[in-house]
């Protein structure tokens, strides 16, 4: 598998939260090493007084506020390949990995505050990097029992349903938090207390619809016909009915 790799060294943080994890009540956030996302702030590279003829690096073309660092590696099939046709080193030819079939994108993402040169900027623009979000590589080629030249757009489809679930989730979250207010201020069958309840409802429906998209791919690629249907927990109803029986007890 060639793969090409950009590291994207930033002051503020880019990355795409996912969560990869189905089952836990409380799933950790990683990164999304298959994405990034698109930003323009008002930190910029070169940095004032450096850098004035030839940057080392070229511009990112995703991030103001980056400098990129590209590495290619080429895989043995693909360097028999171009074997074949008289080319002994893909580096030295400026051969593309994107021509193997097999081709990996990946993006990560490395906090650097000011580009590393704080000294550079005559005014405070204070860092946006997470801390909740951990940098995990997810590498299904062993697991994947279809035609590997099919991986690479897979696995982009899949960090995309993920990158869906942590939205999900978090709108969940947020209708959740809606009701946990509202039910200590509206009795049991106020309007308002049940137009809550029916969006916490709603969300949980998009929650589950997700994760069961994400489990049918996971079973195509391992190539499953017969996989059990899965079945997950409603957690945020789950949540809603206990704290229900709680504040009406009382």
């Amino acid at each position: 598998m060639c793969k090409k790799t950009f590291t994207h060294y930033m002051h503020h943080d880019a990355r795409i939260p996912i969560i990869t994890d189905l089952k836990s009540d409380n799933p950790p956030v990683y990164a999304d090493t298959r994405h990034t996302r698109w930003h323009q702030c008002e930190l910029t590279r070169p940095p004032p007084g450096t850098w004035m003829l030839n940057s080392p690096y070229p511009p990112c073309m995703c991030h103001s506020c980056c400098v990129c660092i590209t590495d290619i590696d080429f895989c043995s099939e693909f360097c028999a390949e171009l074997a074949c046709y008289g080319i002994e080193d893909p580096y030295a030819e400026d051969c593309k990995p994107e021509e193997c079939i097999y081709f990996r994108l990946e993006q990560h993402h490395v906090q650097l505050e000011y580009l590393g040169q704080p000294e550079a900027y005559s005014v405070s623009i204070p860092a946006t990097w997470r801390e909740d979000i951990q940098e995990e590589e997810c590498d299904w080629s062993r697991l994947f029992n279809r035609d590997q030249a099919e991986l690479g757009d897979w696995e982009l489809r899949l960090f995309s349903e993920y990158g869906t679930l942590y939205l999900l989730e978090h709108d969940a979250k947020t209708h959740f938090s809606v009701y946990c207010d509202l039910i200590k201020l509206w009795p049991p069958g106020h309007p308002n207390l049940l137009i809550a309840e029916r969006n916490v409802e709603e969300a949980q429906t998009k929650v589950i619809m997700c994760k069961e998209s994400i489990s049918g791919l996971i079973d195509w690629a391992r190539a499953c016909p017969f996989a059990p249907e899965p079945k997950f927990i409603p957690n945020w109803q789950v949540r809603m009915r206990k704290l229900k029986d709680e504040v009406y007890k009382e």
